[in-house]
């Protein structure tokens, strides 16, 4: 497990790799926030486990086609082997879908810190869209992908 001290250390030096990054903060002793147009992604990292947690708000869940969506979310979570790890969540019961990913051990470098917040930004935009569609329609199945494929769901 790395101290504290270098996991700020490689957080910090993800910004100058992905001109995309607006900016990087520390937020807490243990967490930052990597902002990019218009996504915030939250790391927060896990000393006792090792693990550095990458998190992002997609929104709130649509009334309209709430079931179909979770439904979907469960689904992309199901699938962490194809996805990356990539996971999909709601923030308490009314709360807003959160989509998250963790990195550890050899993955925790500067490079897949900022490879795996690039990838997920690009991620919670199409999961945007969707909850943005399904608000406007309420045509069953209009608002889900055609297909799970790897560019869909992979972090």
């Amino acid at each position: 497990m790395l101290p504290i001290e270098e996991i700020n250390t490689l957080v910090a030096e993800a910004g100058p790799l992905d001109s995309e990054i607006l900016s990087v903060s520390r937020i807490a002793d243990n967490a930052w926030a990597i902002e990019y147009e218009p996504v915030m992604v939250e790391l927060e990292y896990d000393a006792s486990r090792g693990r550095l947690l990458l998190q992002t708000e997609i929104g709130v869940v649509p009334e309209e086609q709430k079931t179909q969506l979770l439904s979907a979310m469960l689904n992309v979570s199901f699938l962490w082997r194809e996805s990356g790890g990539l996971h999909l969540a709601m923030a308490g019961r009314e709360g807003a879908a959160m989509m998250m990913v963790d990195l550890a051990g050899d993955e925790l470098t500067t490079p897949s810190i900022a490879t795996v917040a690039g990838n997920l930004v690009e991620r919670v935009l199409i999961w945007r869209g969707i909850f943005a569609s399904a608000m406007k329609t309420n045509q069953e199945n209009t608002a889900m992908p055609s297909a799970m494929n790897q560019a869909f769901i992979r972090v």
